[in-house]
């Protein structure tokens, strides 16, 4: 009726004014429109839900710490955020939500982006909308945050939920080398996920956070077999970036992996992408590798054998006999009537 419509519009100008002159007052008003199920129809009733997060959205940081309604606003928008029928009242709940989770409701926070990511149904509005309220509750070593980004990592549509997950995820992991057990997480990630895309943000990871010659290159020396030129390529990259000053067992792994990707006769990206780190990976002087680019030279693929004339370039040490017999074999004629 006419005179329903005007009472809601009356109680949603009311609940802004209040937002706007910090009337805490009202909040047993706000907190009861949002309590209570909806009983009507139409824009106006939603739109009164929607002002009634908004207006808790703006009077909550008013209020000290210890306020004592602070406990009861954090719950009513977690169960908002979780359970409400409409879509555009639980994406304002977890804005607001987001906006005061640094003040003591992290937990609540985490609650709600765990239930939304755990719902595979659930609509990617609200996927991304826990991927940021993640995000903002991230800090270092938090790796009950960090188990419920790997969920919004592990997505194949959404290019910004993947990207919030690999921000929370770096926030949590602290300084280089000091989450062995995330760079783990990761790297099931990168052997067993479904989609390319969450390899491959995966494997940029591990390149980000473990430490230099750490175990996680292990790891990324099998992404270098992964059938998708992203992610084995990502796997080149991230190893060159954990390279350690001295050599140790799992950097040795790895070059062998990286030396092995050589001696296939496809992927020519892949290879070419090898042949660039390669030379700062094991400097100058002639080596295993060495004799593997050597023979990248013959490669029937233009830019394979140009990427291995540059590598060999920089690996050469003047007088190297040993490179010198590579050499002499690709500039020899095969067939002696040739001479």
């Amino acid at each position: 009726t006419v005179d329903e419509a005007l009472s809601l519009e009356e109680t949603i100008n009311a609940m802004r004014r209040a937002a706007k002159q910090g009337d805490d007052s009202k909040i047993p008003m706000i907190a009861a429109v949002l309590q209570s199920p909806a009983n009507s129809s139409g824009d106006v009733e939603i739109e009164l839900r929607i002002a009634a997060v908004q207006a808790l959205r703006a009077l909550v940081p008013a209020f000290p710490a210890a306020w004592p309604g602070w406990q009861a606003v954090r719950g009513l928008l977690q169960s908002v955020s979780l359970e409400d029928t409409e879509e555009e009242l639980r994406l304002a709940a977890i804005q607001a939500l987001k906006e005061v989770s640094r003040r003591d409701a992290r937990d609540e926070a985490l609650f709600v982006a765990r239930g939304i990511l755990e719902d595979r149904k659930g609509s990617r509005e609200l996927r991304l909308a826990a991927g940021a309220l993640l995000q903002a509750i991230a800090g270092p070593s938090d790796f009950e945050v960090a188990r419920v980004a790997l969920l919004a990592l592990d997505e194949r549509y959404s290019c910004s939920l993947r990207t919030h997950a690999a921000h929370t995820l770096r926030s949590c992991a602290g300084p280089r080398g000091a989450s062995p057990g995330l760079v783990l997480e990761l790297a099931r990630v990168a052997a067993r996920s479904e989609w390319p895309e969450a390899r491959c943000e995966a494997v940029n990871l591990v390149g980000q956070i473990e430490d230099f010659g750490g175990e996680g290159m292990i790891a990324l020396a099998a992404a270098l077999e992964d059938k998708h030129d992203e992610v084995s390529q990502a796997a080149v990259r991230a190893i060159a970036s954990l390279w350690p000053p001295e050599p140790g067992q799992a950097s040795q792994q790895a070059l062998q992996a990286l030396l092995l990707v050589l001696a296939q006769p496809e992927r020519a990206e892949l290879r070419c992408e090898v042949l660039l780190v390669l030379p700062r990976l094991v400097g100058r002087g002639i080596s295993e590798a060495a004799a593997a680019v050597g023979v990248a030279l013959a490669d029937s693929d233009v830019s394979v054998s140009n990427a291995a004339a540059q590598a060999l370039r920089k690996m050469s040490l003047r007088g190297d006999r040993a490179l010198q017999d590579i050499l002499l074999q690709h500039i020899s004629p095969p067939d002696p009537e040739l001479c």
